[in-house]
């Protein structure tokens, strides 16, 4: 996660997807570092790395993608 305001300064970080879905990165103190999609509201959804490189996160229920990579670039090229 390209994240230069508040970058991770060790190993012990964790990326993992809260109860109501946002997609979040935390530190060994479990302070949030970053995350996304803040307004999900399912309870029951994963992360998905497709081959394209494009993370995603889905709803089980619905099969929505709630959240994706892809949509929230930042300043990273990516292969054409």
């Amino acid at each position: 996660v390209a994240n230069r305001d508040k970058p991770v300064t060790n190993s012990a970080a964790n990326l993992t997807i809260s109860r109501n879905g946002s997609l979040i990165l935390l530190d060994e103190k479990e302070d949030v570092i970053w995350s996304a999609g803040e307004n999900f509201t399912s309870n029951k959804c994963h992360a998905e790395l497709l081959d394209t490189g494009n993370l995603v996160v889905i709803d089980d229920v619905s099969r929505e993608t709630l959240w994706q990579s892809f949509e929230n670039l930042g300043n990273t090229l990516l292969p054409q």
